[in-house]
């Protein structure tokens, strides 16, 4: 199974079916908090539903186009990290970040984005991260903000939550060991 270590007390690693239930407790458990920024969180209805999503993200692990990890505290499911639109051609990777609201504030994510980071850039010499986030979710742009990240672009009306249309940040970065390549 694939995992990473962040720290002594974060893990991430590829979930798998078995996870479901305690994946949808803390989606369930966040749920108005996190539908407010993630349109997926209103299709999740039960633990089937993240099991279905799970098999999913296993198809999607081995066609290599995405891998989506479970965010552990000390073995207890808190959040996902994905690495999305995996793209060998452009040499490039999209960032993708939850966490059940009880987690908030705590450095979690930079702490996972931050070592992501630098794994996609020494491991797999990625050119260049992406994080899309809605303007609105003060939060989640801190993080990319807080790494280094330049903010690049705004997408205006370009991510619809409950039926109004909010603009969408881009944030890049790249590899710092690549120089005029």
């Amino acid at each position: 199974m694939l995992s990473f270590k962040i720290d002594d007390e974060l893990t991430l690693r590829i979930m798998n079916e078995r996870d479901a239930y305690d994946a949808f407790k803390e989606v369930d458990a966040s749920r108005d908090y996190l539908a407010t920024w993630l349109p997926w969180v209103n299709y999740t209805h039960s633990a089937e539903d993240y099991k279905k999503f799970i098999q999913f993200t296993r198809d999607e692990f081995a066609k290599e186009s995405s891998f989506h990890f479970g965010i552990y505290n000390k073995n207890t499911f808190i959040g996902g990290f994905s690495l999305n639109k995996v793209n060998r051609t452009d040499n490039k990777v999209e960032f993708g970040y939850w966490l059940g609201k009880s987690h908030q504030k705590r450095g979690i994510i930079t702490r996972v984005v931050s070592t992501m980071t630098d794994f996609v850039f020494n491991e797999w010499d990625v050119h260049r991260i992406e994080i899309h986030v809605c303007e609105l979710n003060e939060p989640s742009r801190k993080v990319p903000e807080r790494l280094g990240f330049s903010k690049e672009a705004v997408l205006c009306d370009a991510m619809r939550l409950d039926g109004r249309y909010h603009n969408l940040l881009i944030y890049g970065k790249l590899n710092p060991n690549h120089v005029n390549l």
